[in-house]
């Protein structure tokens, strides 16, 4: 067998397996032996087992690719060990070929790229966080950024007379909002609102802008003082004003303002002997059977807003009333013997509550005649949520109840109470 003199000046090219990427993965290289893919540029190392000269877990490309930024990791190509540039961040293929090639399981991340800028500075190969040197931003001793105190200079200018605030309903950030010139916003006592002071506003109108004076309001209104109606307002011993509607917790009613009229305005009775005509009614029984009395449709007043009781006045005469009521000509007719009476008003039932009107009765028979019957009072009802009252008359003889009696007399609207 002839033998090849190799010398000092032999050349000797060296050529390895080689063909498409497609033929390498049809293939099984021997244990050792290289296999150049010409249209991916890769070279692999065969085992001589597995076909394309790679097995699971070996590492058997021959070094690794850095593939630049590509669009999707689908179109990657990767071998195990090589990086790419994907949305900003550095991937590299798994070593173990796991996962899955066409998205991000198949991949670890390797970091994420930074540029200089947007509060970001390289210096010295160091990348650190620029801030400002105001003093608003700074770095604690542990290295924390933290934010510091924020003065009047920080903050950005404004128009002329404008309010920094929030202006809104609800929560949101602060806005600026500019306020005419003659706005009492922000203006101090002695700046005019027109030709007229603030202190003249605060103290008094006449110009003095004394401590001591009165200010004086026109058209106030206080939202946290509304309700229902007129209602009186109170102030307790902290000087806070509330309004005086509705009950205490023991159930009395609290009246802070009253009001007579110039005249009664009768709200039970009859004109003579007869039942009828009558207001509300022309006798009650003795028993405490109550009478539902509406003072504001007998009387004709409009009921006052917020009225929590009615002034009345009650009286076993049964004569003519100056004024206000029915009238009647034939004299006095209210006589009985031994009898005694007290007319009451009630919102409910006597259990609910009892309001004594007056009291009254006859003495024992003169000579076979009655004696006439006399009483008469004023006092105060409480009303119901309608603005209505109950009527009732417990009567007795000799002390005892005796419930068929009948009692006639009047009962007049005098006055009410918030």
């Amino acid at each position: 067998m002839a033998s090849i003199e190799i010398t000092d000046n032999t050349v000797v090219r060296s050529l390895i397996r080689k063909g498409s990427n497609s033929d390498r993965e049809s293939i099984t290289l021997a244990s050792g032996e290289l296999g150049y893919a010409t249209d991916t540029g890769r070279v692999f190392i065969g085992n001589g087992t597995d076909q394309g000269g790679t097995a699971e877990g070996d590492y058997l490309v021959v070094g690794n690719k850095y593939l630049g930024e590509i669009s999707s990791f689908g179109n990657a190509n990767a071998l195990p060990g090589d990086l790419f540039k994907l949305n900003g961040n550095l991937y590299a293929r798994k070593t173990d070929y796991g996962g899955n090639a066409s998205d991000d399981t198949g991949y670890n991340l390797i970091g994420t790229s930074l540029s200089a800028g947007a509060g970001l500075k390289i210096d010295n190969e160091q990348i650190s966080v620029k801030i400002d040197t105001s003093g608003t931003l700074e770095f604690n001793t542990d290295g924390e950024l933290t934010v510091g105190t924020i003065t009047l200079t920080d903050m950005p200018t404004m128009d002329s007379n404008s309010l920094l605030g929030n202006f809104t309903g609800g929560s949101a950030k602060p806005q600026i909002v500019q306020v005419e010139s003659n706005s009492v916003m922000g203006r101090t006592s002695s700046a005019t609102l027109g030709s007229v002071t603030y202190d003249d506003v605060l103290f008094n109108a006449d110009g003095t802008g004394r401590s001591t004076g009165k200010p004086t309001v026109s058209g106030l209104a206080v939202t946290e003082l509304g309700g229902s109606g007129t209602a009186a307002i109170v102030a307790d011993s902290s000087g806070i004003l509330s309004r005086s509607e509705g009950t205490l917790a023991t159930g009395e009613t609290i009246y802070t303002q009253f009001a007579r009229y110039p005249r009664p305005y009768q709200l039970f009775g009859s004109i003579g002997s007869t039942t009828t005509p009558n207001k509300n009614g022309y006798s009650l029984p003795g028993t405490g059977a109550l009478t539902d009395i509406d003072p504001w449709t007998t009387s004709g007043i409009s009921k006052p807003a917020g009225v929590k009781g009615v002034l009345v006045f009650g009286t076993l005469d049964v004569t003519s009333w100056p004024t206000g009521g029915l009238t009647r000509g034939n004299g006095l007719d209210n006589t009985k013997s031994r009898r005694g009476l007290t007319v009451f008003g009630t919102t409910g039932t006597l259990a609910d509550s009892f309001h004594p009107i007056f009291s009254g009765g006859a003495g024992e028979e003169d000579d076979g005649q009655e004696e006439l019957a006399s009483g008469s009072s004023e006092t105060l009802i409480t009303l119901d949520g309608d603005g209505n009252f109950k009527l009732g008359c417990l009567g007795n003889y000799d002390g005892y109840k005796k419930s068929s009696e009948s009692w006639i007399f009047k009962l007049y609207l005098v006055g009410y109470a918030l």
